[in-house]
């Protein structure tokens, strides 16, 4: 099998519950990343049409998998009651060729229910640079908003962002990220929270040695999302590879970011 195609449940602000749906083919396994906070209960249903699929779910590190029952053929649903502790827990979805809607609930029996407001208190994705010289963090615990920051190993910050100024603010938050090999850059793609331009995956970019985040459709045009997995992928030493949407075909492109950042912004 494949390495797992990782993806993000996203939670609007003040809500307990969110919706996604997509396409598996045979042979994959989507991975869905689900951030918890002081909510004690997740309820997960996976809505299946075509081959028959299934689900796990596992504790933040798929370390663990969480035992529940499954009640159903068309609609599985799995109560995972007491969730040991806050993190980012994995939904993996495996099987044949389908399309399926899932569904995922978060409850708190000591509240209610509660806002997501109030039951969001989970850790950052971090990403350390390959030379271990810095530390990116993403925080946005499933909001339509995320923060950029970049640390040093001692926590101390060099640089931070609050993502309006990188559209996350108007329901784009980060998607997928990850350092260039050779350390330099930081990439990081958005993805509409609320559907809008689907076919949209806005790229941005922190520069090391300039302290500062770049956007990269500005530079080279509208950077297309992916369907099999995150628009971007990265080559040594700092090489970006990305679909760019143009008329009347889309097309390949592929070049360094450090030669990128040399260029001439185009005139808008």
């Amino acid at each position: 099998m494949a390495a797992p195609i990782d993806r993000m449940i996203r939670f609007d602000v003040d809500a307990t519950s969110a919706v996604v749906s997509g396409t598996i083919k045979a042979g994959q396994e989507i991975d869905y990343h689900v951030p918890i906070g002081n909510a004690d209960q997740m309820v997960v249903r996976l809505a299946p049409s075509g081959a028959p699929i299934d689900f796990a779910v596992y504790t933040p590190g798929k370390k663990k998998a969480l035992a529940a029952s499954l009640q159903g053929p068309d609609v599985r649903c799995a109560d995972y009651g007491m969730v040991q502790s806050p993190g980012i827990y994995v939904i993996a979805i495996t099987g044949g060729d389908a399309n399926y809607t899932l569904t995922v609930n978060l409850k708190n029996s000591f509240s209610g229910g509660g806002k997501w407001s109030e039951l969001k208190k989970c850790p950052p994705d971090s990403y350390p640079s390959p030379d271990g010289s810095l530390i990116a963090q993403n925080d946005d615990c499933g909001e339509p908003e995320s923060e950029i920051q970049i640390l040093k190993p001692n926590k101390l910050s060099v640089y931070q962002k609050t993502s309006p100024d990188v559209r996350a603010g108007q329901g784009w938050p980060v998607e997928y990220a990850a350092w260039t090999p050779d350390s330099k850059f930081f990439v990081f793609n958005t993805t509409s929270s609320g559907g809008h331009g689907p076919w949209h995956a806005p790229t941005y970019f922190y520069s090391r040695e300039d302290n500062k985040i770049y956007s990269l459709d500005d530079r080279i045009g509208a950077v297309e999302s992916s369907n099999v997995s995150h628009a971007f992928s990265l080559k040594a030493p700092d090489v970006i590879q990305v679909t760019i949407h143009d008329s009347p075909n889309d097309r390949d492109f592929s070049d360094s970011l450090s030669s990128i950042l040399k260029k001439p912004k185009p005139n808008p």
